[in-house]
């Protein structure tokens, strides 16, 4: 058991530096381009993106800290239920703050005619939703089942 935590571990900290790494590409790309006039949109985006990014960095330190809960057999305790409700809660802000997104890439399908990259701006905002939704549902189970293991 410890074996797979310690992998958990890994890949989340591996999550949270592709993360940290993406948001310094499009940092730098947007400082370092002579072609781009920042503009509402764009300036949205920016907004949007880097605090999107401090939400999920955020949502991974409470995966952490579940890893650590689990490591130490506390899966099925009113502080795994605390944790997970912080992480089902940062996930809809991050569905939200997605949201600012969608300006930008509206001006860049119409910009170059291309409503599929429009589509695309939708799947992509809406992924924290659809996370949300199963965070809530783990969420739910995760409650009947320290109910469960406490009347037992």
């Amino acid at each position: 058991m410890n074996g797979k935590v310690q992998i958990l571990r890994f890949a989340l900290a591996v999550t949270a530096a592709v993360i940290i790494g993406f948001v310094g590409l499009i940092g730098i790309q947007f400082a370092t381009s002579i072609h781009i006039a920042l503009n509402f949109p764009l300036i949205l985006f920016l907004v949007a993106v880097v605090a999107t990014a401090l939400v999920v960095l955020y949502i991974i330190s409470k995966f952490f800290s579940l890893l650590r809960l689990i490591a130490v057999n506390k899966t099925f305790t009113q502080a795994s239920i605390a944790v997970f409700r912080h992480i089902r809660i940062a996930s809809l802000i991050a569905a939200f703050t997605t949201l600012g997104c969608l300006p930008a890439m509206y001006m860049w399908a119409d910009g170059d005619d291309a409503p599929g990259l429009m589509l695309v701006g939708l799947g992509v905002a809406f992924i924290p939703f659809a996370m949300y939704a199963a965070f809530a549902v783990v969420e739910q189970v995760l409650r009947t089942a320290v109910r469960t293991h406490q009347h037992a």
